[in-house]
């Protein structure tokens, strides 16, 4: 029942209806903003991020509503974004299930938000190498995957921009083929559009084998008038290699020589000079040291400056009816 009011309200009782009124704690607290704000760019282009001004808000009310406020959302969107764009917006005080809460006030209402647009390129991505691949192994090459990378930044950063390098790939301490997940490395300014900031290093390795070849010597640099003997006419040489370029290597693809340059008349014990194709490795050869006799041409037996003696059978007689 209504006992008093004021005398200038004008009550008339109609019903028993009664009001109930809830009383509750008056609180007040600043809660984050998040966005719900979608941005579509325009192609080419990747919108780097959205940031709000200020970036937490004051939800104020009674308790039981305040504290269902997990946060407050900026919703919106726009698109065909192709530059940097401002906007004032309203938020909404949401419940952990995003829904929306009722009965509370928000200071400030509206925010300030800001997003960066910048412009967007695909660069490869180029694997870095460092120190020398084992003994024994041939690096056949390295692959790397993904083999681009989209990034974005601002123009005068992403003009400097022509490839992304994975960090150095360390060869000495690689005894098989592998795959390595590398970091890359991207400069301070510049966006993985889509997040990525490794790759996959393929390093194709080949260990060496070995393979006998026979090789025929020669001699170069024999002084005119001189004949060399040597003690044996071929070599037996063990090279070592990848299969792929042992199967490259002949006979006709090497060469050893005796080099008998500025030596004069007498016996000597020499080494062969041996020269193999590039990637090819020496092992050994047999005989390590070659007998050569050198003597002059007239020393010869039938040697063209050998004399004929006197009296020689193949010799004309000129008979008595013929002589002068």
């Amino acid at each position: 029942e209504i006992t008093s009011y004021p005398s200038d309200l004008d009550v008339t009782p109609s019903s028993n209806e009664k009001a109930v009124i809830y009383l509750d704690d008056y609180l007040e607290r600043e809660v984050n903003i998040v966005s719900q704000y979608e941005t579509i760019p325009e192609e080419g282009y990747f919108v780097s991020g959205i940031a709000f001004n200020p970036a937490r808000a004051l939800v104020k009310g009674p308790a039981q509503y305040v504290n269902r406020v997990k946060a407050l959302a900026a919703r919106g969107k726009r698109e065909g974004l192709n530059q940097n764009f401002k906007e004032i917006i309203s938020l909404v005080a949401i419940d952990e299930n995003e829904n929306q809460v009722e009965h509370v006030v928000v200071t400030p209402l509206y925010v300030e938000i800001t997003a960066e647009v910048f412009k967007t390129k695909t660069v490869p991505i180029i694997v870095d190498t460092g120190g020398e691949v084992s003994d024994g192994y041939e690096l056949l090459g390295t692959s790397v995957g993904p083999g681009e990378l989209l990034i974005a930044g601002p123009d005068s950063l992403l003009d400097q921009v022509s490839e992304i390098y994975t960090e150095e790939v360390d060869l000495s301490s690689i005894t098989e083929s592998s795959e390595i997940i590398m970091n890359l490395v991207i400069p301070q300014g510049i966006i993985s559009v889509n997040g990525g900031t490794t790759a996959t290093v393929t390093v194709d390795l080949e260990a060496y084998e070995t393979k006998t070849i026979s090789k025929k010597l020669t001699t170069i640099g024999l002084q005119s008038g001189f004949t060399a003997e040597i003690s044996s006419n071929s070599i037996n040489i063990i090279v070592s290699g990848s299969q792929s370029a042992l199967e490259e290597v002949t006979e006709e693809s090497i060469t050893a020589d005796l080099d008998l340059t500025g030596l004069d008349i007498g016996e000597y014990e020499l080494s062969p000079n041996i020269v193999l194709p590039v990637g090819i490795l020496q092992v050994s050869y047999t005989p390590n040291v070659i007998s050569v006799n050198i003597r002059s041409e007239s020393e010869t037996p039938g040697g063209a400056d050998e004399e004929t003696p006197p009296g020689d059978p193949d010799e004309e007689t000129p008979t008595n009816g013929n002589a002068p």
